[in-house]
C-alpha cells in the first residue's frame, strides 16, 4: 500500500524534529540531507514541503508547552528518561493536535502510532497512543 503524501511529509518532518533534538547541523544542511537520502525533490509538493516546515518551526516554537503536556501525562516519566523517538513523535503530534486545524485528534493519534510502530522500541506505539488518547480525552 503506497503511503499517501501527508503521510510521507509527516515521516519526513518527524525525521527533522527528531534530528533537531541533537542540534549538530544547520537547518538547511538537514533538509538537504534528509532530502538527498530519502526523496527526489519533484516528489514533495509545494504543500508537503510548506506542511515540514509549519511542523519544524511549531515545535521548536512550542516546545516547552509540548513538552510540558507530555510530562503531564506520561505519569512516571520524565522527557529525560523517555526515548528521543517517543519524543520526536509526540511532540509532533501534539502540535497537529493543537495547531492544526487541518488535521483531526484521530488522524494525529493514528499518525503517531504508526511512525512508532517503525521507529520506536517495543511498547513505544502503546506508550504514544495511551499519552496522547489521556490528553485529547482531556481537552
Amino acid at each position: 500500500m503506497a503511503k499517501n503524501s501527508r503521510s510521507r511529509a509527516r515521516e519526513l518532518s518527524f525525521k527533522l524534529v527528531f534530528e533537531d533534538m541533537f542540534g549538530t547541523n544547520t537547518a538547511n544542511e538537514m533538509l538537504f540531507r534528509l532530502f538527498e537520502e530519502e526523496v527526489n525533490w519533484q516528489e514533495i509538493s509545494e504543500n508537503d514541503t510548506d506542511y515540514i516546515n509549519w511542523v519544524r518551526e511549531n515545535v521548536k516554537e512550542h516546545q516547552a508547552e509540548l513538552d510540558e503536556i507530555i510530562s503531564t501525562f506520561a505519569k512516571g516519566w520524565t522527557i529525560q528518561r523517555m526515548n528521543r523517538v517517543d519524543v520526536a513523535i509526540l511532540r509532533l503530534a501534539l502540535c497537529e493536535i493543537i495547531y492544526r486545524e487541518d488535521v483531526t485528534s484521530a488522524i494525529a493519534i493514528n499518525e503517531a502510532v504508526e511512525l512508532a510502530k517503525k521507529y520506536s522500541a517495543d511498547g513505544g506505539a502503546s506508550f504514544i497512543n495511551g499519552i496522547l488518547g489521556a490528553y485529547v480525552r482531556s481537552l
